[in-house]
């Protein structure tokens, strides 16, 4: 029945809505209000205008992050195609450079694509022979970060990926409000936690912050 509903309502596919197993918790669920995420997309699109791009480009979003004063992973330097190598603050860098900004974060570094989506490849990086070589060789932007060690609770649960906790927020009209907050926790022997690669995602109750 929802299959028929829900995109003749919204002119979408509700993905969600069967990815999530919501059909098996409908007790009291209004199944209408299911909105599709592919609106929801939009929606913030719109609402966002031009700051969209600057989350899309994770190294611009992490310049307005430590512009703005808020604790993030310590940028270390983005590698263009066969191009030059540029620091956080906009210095060329070489190979013993690159090496020394590593070491001075614990000898390794979180990699990843700059306009890259659910932790498409994302990497630990260490600096090994032929490590930049092999970095200076990919068609795509790569950033380099310091690898978060997370807290020792999270970290007992899996110590290979970040185990984040995402919070939805939706600001109208000068308010700002959280709509939602879930944990992700990665799978073993991988980096990334995202839904997508296999994770376990556990929504967390605004009133309580329990799971």
């Amino acid at each position: 029945r929802e299959l028929r509903m829900l995109p003749r309502r919204y002119r979408a596919l509700p993905y969600q809505y069967f990815r999530c197993a919501l059909y098996a918790d409908i007790d009291g669920m209004d199944v209408a209000a299911v909105i599709p995420s592919s609106l929801l997309r939009q929606a913030r699109h719109r609402l966002n205008g031009d700051n969209s791009l600057v989350v899309d480009d994770k190294w611009a979003f992490a310049q307005r992050l430590a512009k703005a004063g808020i604790p993030q992973p310590r940028g270390l330097f983005r590698i263009d195609p066969g191009k030059a190598i540029h620091g956080f603050d906009g210095t060329e860098l070489d190979e013993p450079g690159c090496r020394q900004l590593v070491e001075s974060v614990g000898g390794e570094a979180f990699a990843k694509p700059l306009g890259s989506f659910r932790g498409t490849g994302a990497r630990v990086v260490r600096p090994t022979e032929g490590w930049l070589e092999r970095l200076l060789s990919e068609r795509e932007t790569i950033i380099l970060q310091e690898r978060v060690r997370q807290h020792p609770v999270l970290e007992a649960i899996n110590p290979d990926a970040v185990n984040t906790v995402r919070i939805d927020t939706l600001r109208l009209d000068g308010e700002t409000s959280v709509s939602s907050a879930l944990i992700k926790f990665g799978r073993k022997c991988s980096v990334v936690n995202c839904p997508t690669r296999g994770s376990v995602v556990v929504a967390i109750d605004l009133a309580s912050g329990a799971l």
